[in-house]
């Protein structure tokens, strides 16, 4: 075992080129086929199953690892990626390590980004390996070097780094300073289940559907009653979401007025319309900079009594609706006007397509 840790030590560093983290991915045609490639490459045994955005392009690469025992580490036994409408098979390194720790990207000011992740190697009491490594994908191959490796055999400790072995007070500095000079890049989500038997297609199907979504702060202009306003909104696959009382303060007074509440009872949120909001704090505050993850989320609502269906997300433990959605439910008019970049709410106009 140790002589795949070192034989996998080379001095190989992720230096690829920062594509811009994308608004929202393009489409989730990957799910499909990504739930067909888990039900055939899992076993009754259990795996290991990730979703990792390692090309950072809104779209994850599915990786499947055997289930971890007591040495705490998961080999790889297949890596896939999806483009251009197909999935794709990686070849896979020799030994090569999925990460039991969680992976984190990194970028530095020349526009270079790198991936690390963690595991842990044991071979019974005596032996005990802590593996800081890199991964990467090429077009065809996913690939990891083990980039730091603090190996304890009884009572001595040996330390690789880059797959050269040195002295303690070397590693340690070279370990403390491996990411200086790099932020970490945010989003960068990581999704995995561990299941003890062979996973169900409908386990598999809400495994996949946590992947999030990339949300920009949208950037169009926003007018009420043809009144300029702001409003902390963002955009997710073409469309703007708001928070549902952002809204409501918005158009309080307005011919579109209505009162927000939670039913503890129906465990809903209640709107009635023609009636003036009561404020709760916190409406119309700024939002975070830079790009979020919204995941899908089903959030019950009512309009006057009645349930109706609305697109919600959560970013960062906030409920977002998508307008035209709104305008629907709650009867008022939304329009865009493409001149001037600016998402148009009519309080006193009926909702249409």
């Amino acid at each position: 075992m140790k002589k795949r840790i070192l034989a996998a030590g080379l001095s190989l560093v992720l230096a690829a080129s920062l594509a811009a983290v994308p608004a929202y991915a393009a489409d989730r045609d990957w799910e499909s086929a990504y739930a067909a490639a888990i039900q055939k490459n899992t076993d009754s045994w259990g795996n290991y199953i990730q979703l990792v955005d390692l090309d950072l392009n809104g779209t994850p690469e599915l990786i499947i690892g055997s289930r971890p025992g007591s040495g705490l580490f998961s080999e790889v036994e297949y890596a896939a990626t999806y483009a251009n409408g197909a999935i794709r098979q990686l070849s896979l390194g020799d030994g090569l390590m999925l990460s039991t720790g969680g992976y984190t990207m990194y970028q530095n000011s020349a526009g270079n980004r790198k991936v690390e992740g963690t595991y842990v190697l044991r071979s019974g009491a005596a032996y005990h390996s802590q593996v800081t490594a890199s991964y990467w994908i090429t077009s065809s191959e996913l690939r990891c070097a083990s980039s730091f490796v603090e190996e304890q055999e009884g009572n001595t400790t040996t330390y690789y780094v880059s797959g050269a072995r040195t002295t303690a007070a070397k590693y340690n500095s070279a370990f403390n300073s491996r990411n200086s000079g790099w932020t970490k890049v945010s989003p960068f989500p990581c999704f995995e289940t561990v299941p003890s038997k062979k996973i169900s297609a409908a386990d598999t199907a809400a495994f996949l559907t946590q992947w999030p979504l990339y949300a920009n702060r949208s950037s169009h202009a926003l007018t009420v009653d043809g009144k300029a306003v702001t409003a902390g909104a963002y955009t997710i696959e073409g469309n703007n979401y708001f928070k549902l009382r952002d809204v409501a303060a918005l158009l309080n007074g307005s011919d579109a007025s209505f009162q927000v509440a939670y039913n503890e009872k129906t465990k809903a949120i209640d709107v009635t319309t023609g009636q003036a909001y009561t404020p709760v704090g916190g409406e119309l505050t700024a939002l975070p900079a830079g790009t979020q993850t919204a995941r899908p989320t089903q959030s019950a609502i009512s309009v006057d009594g009645k349930q109706v269906d609305c697109t919600v997300y959560i970013i960062n433990g906030n409920n977002y609706f998508k307008l035209r959605d709104l305008g629907q439910a709650i009867d008022f008019g939304v329009t865009w006007d493409g001149d001037t970049r600016t998402v148009v709410v009519d309080s006193g106009q009926p909702y249409s397509e």
